[in-house]
């Protein structure tokens, strides 16, 4: 796990779309509970607003995408970013490609390129990202990838500390 780990309070979190409606019932239920706290600054990215958006997403996460008042524009535009920016997003889709297409992994690099670029937390429930957190961490990435629920207990040990 990366060292420097910012208060979730502080910083942007990040969720991917899969982390609005995880399958698993324990991330499920942690990924309801983060969405519920209003002190955090969620943000939906342009790359993740445009997956949520899809036909077979649940409505609710349909609606949110729509209506949401934390949307951040898009921010995987090349043109802005020096050469090191380029290295870095090639590396990202890579790393989580493994084996696999890149085709179908670089919706998940944008995600986390995007992330990186504002720091924070980048949510998800993809258990292939957090099995390659670690590689990513080495590239380097100015974010930290978590589950729903170990964001939650972080956001719980945060709490606690502010209340003793």
């Amino acid at each position: 796990m990366k060292k420097n780990t910012p208060n979730p309070y502080d910083v942007p979190i990040f969720f991917d779309s899969c982390a609005f409606d995880p399958s698993d019932l324990q991330e499920n239920e942690a990924s309801s509970e983060l969405r519920k706290n209003a002190r955090f600054n969620i943000i939906i990215s342009g790359s993740v607003k445009k997956e949520m958006l899809n036909p077979n997403s649940p409505f609710d996460i349909r609606n949110q995408a729509i209506n949401g008042e934390n949307n951040t524009p898009r921010l995987f535009d090349m043109s802005n970013y020096d050469n090191s920016d380029e290295y870095r997003k090639e590396k990202i889709l890579e790393i989580i490609t493994g084996n696999g297409k890149k085709e179908n992994m670089v919706n998940d690099a944008k995600h986390i390129y995007e992330s990186h670029h504002r720091g924070g937390y980048f949510v998800t429930a993809d258990i292939k990202l957090i099995k390659r957190r670690n590689q990513l961490y080495d590239i380097p990435i100015n974010c930290i990838i978590l589950l729903p629920s170990e964001l939650l207990t972080r956001v719980e040990q945060c709490d606690e500390r502010n209340n003793n």
